[in-house]
């Protein structure tokens, strides 16, 4: 996946299975990605995550869809369709790899994975066991 460096951040982002904003934008970007376009999000509000990090779409109960980061941009490349996410306007934006890697829901609960995920963050329970995993 990505060579493990001991600062390595992975980052996760809810992806709600209801009509929520966070739906809509993923559903936007596998449109992107059917169209050769890059596959972006919004970084965490404390916007550190690096190129080579981790960032994954969580899917309460399913899994984890793990990408390595590509990209850092500033806000100022934040795609005109996300001006309905108010709040986010200072997130940078991140590019992520077309490669993924998934994490089945109880494999993620058993590397101690966040059982409940509240807006994109970076992970830090089960850190440590997740990363050694995804090598």
């Amino acid at each position: 996946m990505s060579e493990y460096r001991s600062n390595m951040q992975l980052t996760i982002s809810p992806i709600s299975s209801r009509k929520c904003k966070a739906h809509t934008d993923y559903a936007e970007q596998m449109v992107r990605v059917s169209n050769q376009q890059d596959l972006v999000w919004d970084d965490s509000r404390f916007n550190k995550t690096q190129q080579g990090d981790l960032f994954g779409f969580w899917f309460y109960e399913q899994y984890v869809k793990v990408h390595v980061v590509q990209n850092v941009t500033s806000p100022s490349t934040r795609l005109e369709s996300w001006s309905d996410n108010v709040g986010q306007e200072d997130r940078n934006v991140v590019t992520l790899s077309r490669e993924y890697q998934i994490i089945k829901w109880d494999k993620w609960i058993e590397l101690d994975g966040a059982k409940r995920c509240m807006g994109t963050a970076p992970v830090k329970k089960g850190r440590t066991q997740i990363l050694n995993y995804l090598q």
